[in-house]
């Protein structure tokens, strides 16, 4: 092991300095990817509510959910109630099952379907658009089939 800097030849002292550098650059990138040495990752956003907005978030495309394979065999109807967070951009964010009856059947089949819809976001006095967290009921209902005569 070399100890003394003083024998390293200019090439070898040029060599040095840069993988000194390229750990000081990598430490750095670390740094920062990880929020380590006071580098804040991620600034957290404001999510408003319905009644802090002057306008709220309306559905410009809605999925239709897949209705349940099982479900629909068995003739079962229901509700699922699910929170999410219209972002400013108009797109959905953070949803998750609030409430569903018959519990877990629906879930999965609502969760895919607002995933997808697109929003024209809500709005604060001054119309900036803001994230807004809002709370959509999903209703599934069989409807009677044309083509079978009823009794």
């Amino acid at each position: 092991m070399i100890t003394d800097y003083r024998n390293f030849s200019p090439k070898m002292t040029v060599v040095a300095i840069t993988l000194l550098i390229s750990i000081c650059f990598i430490s750095l990138t670390i740094s920062c990817v990880s929020g380590v040495s006071g580098v804040k990752r991620g600034d957290t956003v404001k999510e408003y509510t319905l009644e802090e907005i002057d306008t709220p978030p309306k559905a410009i495309h809605m999925i239709q959910p897949i209705y349940p394979f099982e479900a629909k065999v068995q003739r079962i109807e229901g509700r699922v109630v699910v929170n999410l967070i219209v972002t400013k951009e108009g797109t959905v964010r953070d949803a998750s099952v609030f409430q569903s009856s018959p519990e877990d059947i629906f879930d999965q089949a609502a969760l895919d379907s607002v995933k997808q819809w697109k929003f024209d976001p809500g709005r604060i006095k001054g119309g900036e658009a803001v994230d807004t967290r809002v709370r959509v009921p999903i209703i599934f209902e069989l409807h009677p089939d044309p083509t079978v005569p009823s009794n």
